[in-house]
């Protein structure tokens, strides 16, 4: 699990192409110190292979590439697509340094296998070796770009067993992720109120009736009340909280951060509180619709390994930090042609649909 979660990051961050431009395709245009290059056709369907990724968040925009995706700096999808592109190129061409000449890795049989049978598969879907040769084309791609990349992904993945799988080389320190839970957690606990929807017999959820809601928001607003006017916490949790697994899978309170474990209100309120706050926070979703009385407990980073979940997600973090550390380090060794880079539009680049 760790290691397809760090391939994913890794990935994560690693056209319609006329006639007259097909002789300037296999130029290459990055390149390693003492190690193999890119041509522009692997940047190309690196491109293709991004747009694919990022294909239902710019539909909501029009699918508009340059539509503005950060406000403050003027950043569009486009130049987004650039960046997130460019530095898996560089990625690409650091992982296969590392697997090559750093750790001295073997490409074996049972890899090439793989790679023949990934191909393979690609003939099959698209009718023929011709076939899919005509729609890498039309990526600004080839049988070599394609084969390359396949190449590396294998690569990428055999490096990151090395250094993080089950007899990984690389040991991610206990205080740091100790450290890391504690800068990036909060702990705390709650009130819980509940109205369930209803789901009807074809699975679909209905949303519990105003008038429901409305009710069991006044119950939560008088506790809020009786709470802020110096009641017990706990005593009221007693009797009124609806929430029958905290006791028993949250001992020690919710540990949370900023990803989406738990509804968002409920993540942001308790991101923002000070250690003995209360808060109070709602939430709706297909499930219904929640009231929390949110209380900031203290900070305790000898917790950090209680909750085997949070535990397993904090290290996969650290590793994947581990391993673009480790990328970046080589970042100085690499050449690349800005000029041949820039002048890929991604608008034009189709997304791939192999």
């Amino acid at each position: 699990m760790k290691k397809a979660l760090i391939l994913a990051v890794v990935l994560a961050v690693c056209c319609t192409v006329f006639a007259s431009c097909q002789k300037k395709l296999s130029s290459e245009v990055m390149s390693i110190e003492g190690g193999k290059g890119l041509t522009i056709n692997y940047v190309y369907l690196l491109t293709s292979v991004q747009k694919t990724i990022y294909s239902s968040v710019i539909s909501e925009y029009g699918n508009d590439w340059n539509a503005v995706a950060n406000a403050q700096t003027g950043e569009t999808f486009g130049d987004m697509l650039r960046k997130m592109t460019y530095n898996y190129a560089k990625s690409s061409l650091v992982s296969e340094y590392l697997f090559d000449k750093v750790f001295n890795l073997n490409f074996t049989e049972e890899d090439a296998k793989s790679l023949e049978e990934q191909i393979s598969a690609l003939e099959a879907n698209a009718g023929s070796r011709r076939n899919l040769e005509e729609q890498l084309s039309t990526y600004g791609a080839d049988m070599d770009s394609l084969q390359r990349y396949l190449e590396i992904s294998i690569k990428q993945s055999k490096i990151i067993d090395y250094l993080y799988g089950e007899n990984g080389t690389v040991v991610i320190p206990e205080d740091d992720i100790k450290e890391f839970f504690a800068d990036n957690y909060a702990i705390v606990t709650h009130i819980y109120f509940n109205v369930p929807a209803t789901q009807k017999e074809d699975g679909t959820f209905v949303s519990p009736p105003k008038e429901e809601k409305e009710a069991k928001k006044l119950i939560a607003d008088e506790v809020y009340a009786r709470l802020i006017a110096g009641e017990d916490f706990y005593a009221l949790k007693e009797e009124f909280s609806e929430d029958v697994y905290e006791s028993s899978y949250y001992p020690d309170g919710f540990f949370v951060t900023n990803d989406d474990t738990f509804p968002a209100e409920f993540t942001s309120a308790a991101m923002e509180m000070d250690e003995g706050e209360y808060r109070m926070a709602e939430t709706n979703n297909e499930n219904g619709y929640s009231i929390h009385i949110i209380h900031k407990l203290p900070m305790k980073e000898e917790l950090y390994n209680t909750n085997l979940q949070v535990y397993q997600n904090i290290y996969s973090m650290l590793e994947a930090d581990n391993f673009q550390q480790l990328i970046s380090s080589y970042s100085d060794f690499i050449t690349a042609d800005e000029k041949a880079l820039s002048e890929i539009d991604v608008n034009i680049v189709p997304a791939f649909g192999i």
